[in-house]
This record gives C-alpha cells, sequence and structure tokens, in this order.
C-alpha cells in the first residue's frame, strides 16, 4: 500500500519540499501513513468479527485513529494550523475516554489510585493505562526514547522563549542524525535502546518485579543522559 500511495503522491505533486528545518534534503512524498491506518482498521475489523475485542474498546480506537488519519491526510493535501491539529489530538483522546468510561486507577508504590478528574485529564494527553495499571507504567517505559527527547527539547525551548509550535529541528535525534550524516545509525541505535534496555525494564514492570515509578525512573536515566549529550532544544550551530 504505501508503494501505491508514494506513486499517487507522485502524481498529484503531494511533496514534502525540504527547507532550513527540514532533516531530509530531497522533496519527499507525503501521505505514507495512509497504509498504516488502512492496515490499522482492517486489524480492528478482523479483532471485531473474531470476537477478541469488545465494541467499547474498537470504538475508541477506531473512532480516536480515524479522526488522527483524516486530520493528517487533510494535512498532506493542504495546510492545517498546528493548533486546530493539537485540538484533533485532544478531541480524539477525549473520544477514547468517553468509550471506555474514564481513566482506571493508577498503580504507585504496590497501591492503587484513583485520580478522578485528574486522571481524566492525563489520559486526555496520555492513553495507555485502561486495560490494567502496570501497562501504563509499561507504556510510559516502552515510549521513553520519544518522550524524553520531545519533553526534554520542549522544556528547553520554552525557556528559552521560542515558539514551541512553530517547525524546528532541535530533536536530539536530529542532531545525532546530522552529526552522523545519516539517519540509519541513528535509527538502528534507538531501536538497540528499545529491545535490549527499555523492553526488559518495561516487561519487569508488567511483571511486578520493579515498581513502575522506579522502573521509569531506571528506563528514563540513560535517555536524558542521551538528549543532553546530543543537546536536545539547543540552538543549531553552524547548520549542526
Amino acid at each position: 500500500m504505501t508503494g501505491v500511495l508514494r506513486r499517487y503522491a507522485l502524481e498529484k505533486s503531494i511533496m514534502d519540499i525540504p527547507n532550513a528545518r527540514s532533516s531530509h534534503s530531497v522533496p519527499t512524498p507525503r501521505g505514507g501513513g495512509v497504509a498504516i491506518v488502512l492496515a490499522f482498521l482492517v486489524s480492528l475489523l478482523s479483532l471485531a468479527i473474531a470476537g477478541f475485542a469488545d465494541t467499547a474498546t474498537l470504538l475508541a480506537c477506531a473512532g480516536a485513529g480515524g479522526l488522527i488519519a483524516i486530520v493528517g491526510f487533510m494535512d498532506d493535501h493542504g495546510h492545517i494550523a498546528a493548533r486546530w491539529r493539537l485540538l484533533s489530538h485532544f478531541a480524539a483522546a477525549a473520544w477514547s475516554l468517553i468509550c471506555l468510561g474514564g481513566m482506571a486507577p493508577l498503580q504507585f508504590w504496590g497501591m492503587q489510585v484513583d485520580l478522578g478528574w485528574l486522571g481524566a485529564l492525563l489520559a486526555a494527553v496520555y492513553l495507555a493505562a485502561w486495560a490494567s495499571p502496570v501497562l501504563f507504567w509499561g507504556w510510559l517505559i516502552l515510549l521513553g526514547t520519544f518522550i524524553v527527547d520531545a519533553t526534554f527539547t520542549l522544556l528547553r525551548r520554552l525557556a528559552r522563549g521560542d515558539k514551541v509550535y512553530e517547525a524546528h529541528r532541535s530533536h536530539a535525534y536530529q542532531f545525532a542524525s546530522r552529526r552522523n550524516g545519516r539517519h540509519l545509525p541513528v535509527t538502528l541505535a534507538v531501536a538497540a535502546l528499545n529491545v535490549f534496555w527499555l523492553l526488559p525494564v518495561a516487561l519487569s514492570v508488567v511483571a511486578g518485579l520493579v515498581d513502575g515509578v522506579v522502573g521509569l525512573l531506571i528506563g528514563y536515566a540513560p535517555l536524558l543522559v542521551l538528549a543532553v549529550r546530543y543537546r536536545a532544544g539547543a540552538l543549531e550551530r553552524n547548520g549542526a
């Protein structure tokens, strides 16, 4: 499907033209994510037919995922302001919360805590906790490379007074890619971190061997060091 969408993008001139803030250096076809969305929706339909998922979960996933996909597709064909794209993400999260009946209690230091309306706000920013309290920590750990890089970059840009909603290329992975001259070494390094570091820590938390908060701190510690080393959120120096 990605190949078909690539040909479609080339025929319709739906291209992402690189600029000073782009990570790529040549015009790149847009819209390949539609293939992922279609595969996801077909998977949901298969789960429904096989009886492996309840209606509420399917509605939450299909509704939220479909909304984000439509907005992304529209943004590929034209430009949608960042504020409207951000609003659509929060709307999708709210839809999921309604379908799932709110956020499940979280587990801190062996105790379950129901955060009530505060939990609903947290879930609107980050959903993965409804099925099981420990899975919340597991997913936070597994997504650590993205969360640490994005959060560290955002906070540093906020402290500097940057317009955080504007495009930039100051994430740690972007600095690392430019330093190495290509994306492949960075992609392989992130994959290795996920498989050999974050996955074992997450599994230890889900299995009940390590508390969720402790596992999160263990998993994030080296990622924070890497964010500092690769200057996440810093200003570019001489184009690097």
